[in-house]
């Protein structure tokens, strides 16, 4: 028995055993299912944790007071909320939720797959880029506005987009009227085909033509630099055409006046005057009804005359006098109220 051992015997016998534990404890992992409870774990003096071909789960919170380094990448599928300021210098993918309410630096690239909520100011120093028909929707105001593949659609039907190197607006979903604007023209135009269009030499319009105010011509006139002439257009109660110039008078004292030749399928005809007036010298001259569109006159032979005729044309019938209804010209410009005219207005110069 050991107890009638030798002390030399014992004493490595004990030797023996502290050495089978010491290798048991170096061949062992003791942290394999260890446990931190209230103690926890510090490291400190520059210590560090790494793991390898592992992850670290939390199941409550991590409390960081300095930095944390991440070289790979952060991926998370809940929600992440973050008070204070946050600067991202590399990509970053978030698949979830992203609830910012402090101050957010982004220097790289931002990818977001769900969505985002902005309920701060938001300053952008560069483009803002949306690809893949995505679209930009503005709501809260009086009328959605979404922007989509360059078109911008307002709630009311109306669009604004690109058209031909300008800019269209569109009311009710591209079928009702529309406003465009080109390089050297602006224009608007009825789904009826009726339009007004504007160059830098001219106006153009297609459709009828009505004015609540003075139609006048103004113009600088060639013998006073620096001055404005302004005529005003003569008024008629039926949409007229006239022509007018000179012709000399045969040895017979007999002249015929050739018209336009579409002077008959232009003008109506009742109601087609033809005024002659001698020239140069006092004579006496008359003129024929208009036949075949063309004229007579007699008078004295080899006699100039001038001519005036005029006519009311096809196509431009119009009622004298009509009642006020939606369809008239109504509403404000500058908060001013629109006022029509009256023959007898005072503020616009003498009566008739």
């Amino acid at each position: 028995m050991v107890d009638h051992l030798k002390p030399e015997l014992a004493f490595r016998q004990e030797i023996d055993r502290l050495w089978r534990a010491v290798r048991a404890l170096g061949n062992a992992t003791p942290l394999a299912s260890s446990s931190i409870g209230r103690g926890g774990i510090r490291i400190y003096d520059g210590g560090i944790i790494t793991v390898e071909n592992g992850g670290i789960s939390v199941i409550g919170w991590i409390d960081v007071s300095g930095e944390i380094r991440i070289a790979g990448t952060l991926r998370g599928t809940g929600d992440i909320v973050w008070t204070g300021d946050a600067s991202f210098s590399g990509d970053t993918t978030i698949g979830g939720n992203l609830d910012v309410t402090g101050a957010t630096a982004i220097s790289g690239t931002l990818d977001v797959t769900g969505a985002t909520t902005l309920q701060a100011l938001v300053t952008l120093l560069n483009d803002l880029r949306v690809q893949g028909g995505g679209k930009i929707t503005i709501t809260g105001g009086p009328s959605p506005i979404t922007l989509q593949n360059g078109t911008l659609s307002f709630g009311t039907g109306a669009q604004l987009d690109a058209d031909g190197g300008g800019a269209r607006l569109v009311a009710s979903g591209g079928s009702g009227p529309r406003a465009f604007a080109f390089p050297g023209s602006v224009g608007m135009q009825h789904s009826l085909g009726h339009s007004v269009i504007v160059t830098g030499t001219q106006t153009t319009i297609e459709g009828g033509l009505q004015a609540f105010g003075n139609k006048s011509f103004v113009m600088e006139p060639p013998t006073k630099p620096g001055k404005l002439l302004r005529h005003g257009s003569t008024e008629s109660p039926v949409s007229g055409i006239e022509y007018w110039g000179e012709a000399e008078l045969d040895d017979d004292g007999n002249a015929r006046v050739e018209l336009p030749e579409y002077f008959e399928a232009l003008a109506k005809p009742k109601g087609r005057i033809v005024l002659v007036s001698p020239v140069d010298e006092l004579f006496w001259v008359a003129a024929s009804r208009i036949k075949d569109g063309a004229f007579t006159a007699k008078g004295q032979p080899g006699g100039t005359f001038s001519w005036l005729v005029k006519a009311e044309r096809y196509g431009g019938d119009f009622d004298l006098e009509s009642d006020i209804d939606a369809n008239d010209l109504t509403g404000t410009i500058d908060s001013q109220p629109l006022r029509r005219r009256t023959v007898a207005d005072p503020t616009e110069g003498e009566a008739p």
